[in-house]
């Protein structure tokens, strides 16, 4: 459900269209940031990037459990293996 702005009047509110847009902007000003971000600040620009990520899922009616198993079958298809656990590491969850 997208937050209800209060001062607009309802006729002025962004449609899900606007949202979207303004979203996906976020998240490139944001990947940008993670992007320069010192090693003290990368956490928490990356942790912001997620979230948009997640947002702007959910703005196409996806949920955030779909992020990371469309992740995984990317690194696959493309041969990616730094992201892999590595041998004898277990995974936190």
């Amino acid at each position: 459900m997208r937050p209800v702005r209060e001062h607009a009047p309802a006729d002025q509110q962004p449609g899900p269209a606007e949202d979207a847009t303004r979203l996906r902007r976020r998240l490139a000003e944001q990947a940008h940031q993670a992007a320069t971000a010192s090693p003290a600040a990368l956490l928490d620009a990356l942790g912001a990037l997620l979230q948009l990520a997640y947002a702007l899922a959910a703005e196409a009616g996806h949920s955030p459990a779909e992020i990371e198993p469309a992740r995984a079958r990317l690194a696959r298809l493309r041969g990616d293996t730094r992201h892999r656990p590595k041998e004898g590491v277990r995974d936190a969850r």
